[in-house]
């Protein structure tokens, strides 16, 4: 014959509510309105935004502001030095003054007329036209040099444009999204406060031997007086105890 014993499982599930559930659920309700309300805006910006995409893509691809300012860098940058076609025109005024300037220079001490006044008028022109010359020239290296610092803005101006074409079209496609989102975090933020315990508790019985025969030991004292285990199942040498011995008397009698 086995023996066996019982197990009792229980298992329990319990909400812990905050102290202040109307107040939160109160607000959770207006949190949901105020999205809900709010719903058809969103649907609006998100149309508009999406309606400025090709404009935004074009300026990009194609912006003649831009696309002028670029070309005329290049050009700058790529060309060799040439004189600006009005140069001889300045040039022969330029010189037609300075040969009256001088004249009248020389006239002031006699020297109007001759030799020493025609080698000195012609070194006036010739200092003049140099002059105007190295400007010229100069010009144009400074106009290289200022289309060499516009060459980076320019670039810049480009990839801002990208930039710009990026964030329109991300905001386009996750407004909804975001709103969403900071919806279902300010929601967690009521709500989390709600939280759900589980348990569980085993309780153990097992009728085991020794204390099946721990019972029959008390049981044998109780109702066959001192002899213990002798007395219910007989002692070693002599009687066979109350279980083998019909004329055993209860007590020890």
């Amino acid at each position: 014959m086995g023996l066996s014993g019982s197990k009792t499982t229980t298992t329990s599930q319990q909400t812990t509510k905050p102290v202040y559930e109307q107040q939160i659920l109160g607000a959770n309700s207006g949190l949901q309105g105020a999205f809900d309300r709010n719903q058809g805006n969103i649907d609006n910006i998100q149309a508009q935004l999406s309606g400025l995409m090709p404009t935004a893509l074009q300026n990009y691809t194609n912006n003649p502001t831009l696309g002028a300012a670029q070309g005329y860098v290049q050009r700058t940058l790529g060309s060799e030095y040439s004189p600006n076609g009005l140069l001889d025109n300045v040039l022969k005024y330029s010189n037609a003054d300075v040969a009256n300037g001088t004249n009248a220079a020389l006239g002031t001490r006699g020297l109007a007329g001759g030799s020493v006044a025609a080698k000195i008028i012609s070194g006036q022109l010739a200092k003049n036209d140099a002059g105007l010359r190295y400007q010229d020239y100069n010009n144009f290296q400074n106009r290289q040099a200022q289309a060499a610092g516009m060459a980076p803005s320019l670039s810049a101006a480009q990839n801002g444009n990208l930039a710009a074409v990026l964030g329109l079209s991300d905001r386009a496609a996750n407004l909804s999204t975001d709103n969403a989102t900071k919806r279902a975090i300010a929601t967690g933020g009521l709500l989390g406060q709600y939280t759900n315990t589980n348990g569980k508790s085993v309780h153990e019985q097992s009728g085991g031997l020794g204390q099946i025969l721990g019972s029959a030991l008390g049981l044998g004292s109780l109702l066959f007086g001192g002899g213990g285990l002798g007395s219910v199942f007989g002692k070693s040498g002599g009687g066979g105890g109350a279980f083998f011995d019909p004329n055993y008397t209860y007590g020890g009698g």
